[in-house]
């Protein structure tokens, strides 16, 4: 049998082509699919590398921040500091009036002798509410300047400066301390008058009335002593006279001792303030030096915004004046050759 070579060619060169392009076809498949895979990869490095660069970008810094925290501090220290200073304050306001009501029942009670009996007690209980308070009031005040120096001493120690909130609260403390021992002050004053105008009464009640000559000296310490015999030695008075006597001169010696006693602790109190109040007075006075200062340098600021201003004014005026003088010169120039153009030419 005659084998067809020629068709057997073809055949074999169909399946060789066939084959041709199926390998090709599954080579570009693979070399797409890989194109495919390594764009993949690199959009999803780009991607991870942005992410990476927004991570690492710091973000800018915001100017409010400063006063922020600044607010933030006040809030958080100087609010329950004030809040402390304003409750001393009424307490001490408190202290004010009780010391008015005192001078009061003093002004009654030297001008009635019999008014005793009706406003002595609350006389007493009014001494005792004013130095319970004032021992309140001077320990938290103790107490606050107590963390205003610890406060300063971290300062120091840290080689800081001291904040405006910090300065607030040595102001008002230091205003409070003032206040705070001018009452004392006021009160003290006050029971010392009372003390002395009292002796002064039992003197004048002794030697107008009974007669006797007697010093201020004995007086007084008949009264502080409650004894009268030192007054009367060798004098025999009537039954109601020595009992008036007795009674009026154990009434103030009752009141002297009460008068005493406040006053020794006033004094403690008075002390202790003072010695505060030296100690705070050195910054303080550097604080209202830089106010003052601060002042005037607002005010010079102030006149020399003022003076820029005016002179800005007198050289826009300067200026609109030169460009005018400038303005008619150009325009006499131009007249002038003009009429030597139309003098020597005939074009006019």
């Amino acid at each position: 049998m005659v084998r067809d070579r020629l068709a057997e060619f073809q055949n074999r060169s169909g399946l060789i082509s066939t084959g041709g392009a199926q390998h090709r076809t599954a080579n570009e498949e693979t070399v797409q699919k890989e194109q495919m895979d390594s764009a993949a990869a690199a959009l999803l490095n780009s991607s991870n590398g942005a992410e990476a660069k927004k991570k690492k970008k710091k973000k800018p810094a915001n100017p409010r921040s400063s006063s922020i925290q600044e607010e933030a501090e006040f809030e958080l220290v100087a609010l329950p500091f004030l809040s402390k200073i304003n409750e001393l304050r009424q307490e001490t306001e408190e202290l004010e009036r009780i010391t008015s009501k005192v001078k009061e029942i003093h002004a009654i009670m030297l001008s009635r002798p019999d008014a005793e009996n009706e406003h002595g007690k609350e006389l007493s209980e009014l001494n005792k509410t004013f130095t319970e308070i004032s021992m309140v009031v001077k320990k938290r005040l103790i107490e606050l300047d107590k963390d205003i120096a610890h406060e300063k001493d971290e300062l120091k120690a840290n080689g800081g400066k001291m904040s405006t909130t910090q300065r607030t609260k040595h102001m008002q403390l230091s205003s409070l301390n003032r206040k705070f021992l001018n009452v004392i002050t006021a009160f003290n004053d006050e029971q010392e008058r009372f003390k002395a105008k009292t002796v002064k009464e039992v003197a004048k009640y002794l030697r107008h009335i009974h007669g006797l000559d007697v010093t201020d000296d004995v007086i007084e310490r008949a009264v502080e002593d409650g004894d009268t015999s030192k007054l009367m030695p060798g004098l025999v008075l009537a039954t109601a006279d020595a009992k008036a006597l007795f009674e009026d001169v154990r009434n103030r010696h009752d009141q002297l001792l009460e008068i005493e006693k406040s006053i020794r602790l006033l004094h403690e109190l008075f002390f202790d303030m003072h010695r505060m109040v030296a100690e705070q007075g050195e910054m303080v006075d550097r604080i209202d030096m830089s106010i003052v200062n601060a002042m005037e340098y607002a005010e010079r600021g102030r006149k020399n915004v003022i003076e820029a201003r005016n002179l800005k004014k007198k050289a826009a005026r300067w200026r609109c004046c030169l460009i005018i003088l400038c303005v008619i010169v150009v325009i006499i120039l131009l007249i002038i050759i003009q009429g030597m153009v139309c003098h020597f030419t005939p074009i006019c």
